[in-house]
């Protein structure tokens, strides 16, 4: 081909991967216009230490974790500027070699175009992962490029090149290893990573699955810190709370029972508010939790608050699962609010106890 052809037919192929990338990256479970969060300067700097992160795992993949939480580059500007040398360095191979060793340039090329989409790109259309192990993997031709273009140089080099693929096998082991199931993967990002607020997550939500409690209560409690302001970590620390004051019993509550009461209250209100804020983070619990909110507050004798929240329980049209817990609670605040002043607003209870009752025999 021409010249001017043949470049045009690189840039088209070029262009057809960064769009099919970013269609494979956009689909539900990555797809956020808010790059986490990030101002835009800050979601830029902070792909530089992304990119030099997937290049020192392409070369050396040890340190792998299924989650990674990468710090703002305005935390670490030596990092952000380590990352942005050494993605010039390897344009700058993939420019000066292309004469000299043209198998160089392809690799360096490869690396290159294959995490445009998840760092350059980002800065277009941000990811809700800022960065992945998974992300790199298109990548890994370039670096089968290059072994291939070493171990073509002369025996010696092919013998080297085998041995340090052959390195990797012990790595490859452990590492699938912790594939073995969801439990494993959280718990080595836990292990890295001990404030990752989505390991935390995991954690917590399998505790109180398992009806620890205590134990899911002091997971989200030490992942505090991270998680101000997100609706779900507060909902389920007032469940953890409310759950672990319900192991005695209500009739006579105890001070720690009353503190623990006090805390899930005061949970559940901080996740209501970032809903109210506006928030999408998971509205399906929304309802639950203005739900709790309102038995919790008739339980510890606020009625005013208990009427408030539980009208907003019955205005509001999002989800509601009708579960046994669901039922319960909603049956202690109806056994809470006074018969004749609460009469249209039990009313209204009521409704929605009977619907969802038959919404379970269904």
């Amino acid at each position: 081909f021409d010249p001017p052809l043949r470049a045009g037919l690189e840039a088209l192929v070029l262009g057809a991967f960064a769009a099919l990338r970013w269609v494979v990256l956009g689909g539900k479970g990555y797809a956020q216009g808010g790059g986490m969060g990030l101002p835009p300067e800050d979601l830029a700097l902070s792909l530089c230490p992304a990119g030099l992160y997937y290049l020192r795992v392409l070369l050396f993949p040890a340190g792998l974790t299924f989650e990674l939480s990468v710090s703002p580059a305005s935390e670490a500007p030596l990092l952000a500027g380590g990352g942005l040398a050494v993605l010039g360095l390897v344009a700058w191979l993939a420019v000066r070699a292309r004469s000299r060793a043209r198998p160089l340039t392809l690799a360096a090329a490869w690396v290159l175009v294959a995490l445009f989409p998840v760092t350059l790109l980002q800065l277009v259309f941000p990811l809700k992962i800022l960065v992945a192990n998974r992300f790199a993997y298109p990548a890994l031709g370039g670096i089968a490029i290059l072994a291939a273009f070493l171990a073509a140089r002369g025996p010696r080099f092919a013998a080297l090149t085998a041995v340090a693929l052959a390195a990797f096998l012990p790595l490859t082991a452990v590492r699938a290893a912790t594939w073995r199931s969801p439990a494993a993967l959280w718990e080595d990002v836990a292990a890295r990573d001990p404030e990752n607020p989505r390991a935390r997550l995991f954690l917590a939500e399998r505790a109180l699955r398992e009806g620890d409690h205590a134990g899911a209560r002091a997971i989200l409690l030490a992942a505090r810190a991270r998680t101000r302001g997100h609706p779900k970590f507060a909902a389920l620390l007032g469940d953890a709370c409310w759950l672990l004051a319900a192991e005695g019993r209500y009739r006579h509550l105890s001070r720690e029972q009353v503190d623990l009461l006090r805390q899930a209250l005061a949970a559940f209100e901080e996740a209501a508010a970032a809903w109210r804020a506006g928030s999408p983070e998971d509205r399906n619990l929304h309802r639950p939790t203005l739900l709790s909110a309102a038995a919790l507050a008739a339980l510890l004798g606020r009625p005013e608050l208990a009427r408030k929240r539980a009208e907003e329980f019955v205005r509001s049209g999002d989800e509601l699962t009708p579960s046994r817990g669901v039922l319960r609670r909603l049956d202690l605040l109806l056994s809470r609010l006074d018969s004749r002043r609460d009469a249209e607003l039990r009313a209204a209870l009521l409704g929605v106890r009977t619907a969802l009752l038959e919404r379970r025999r269904r």
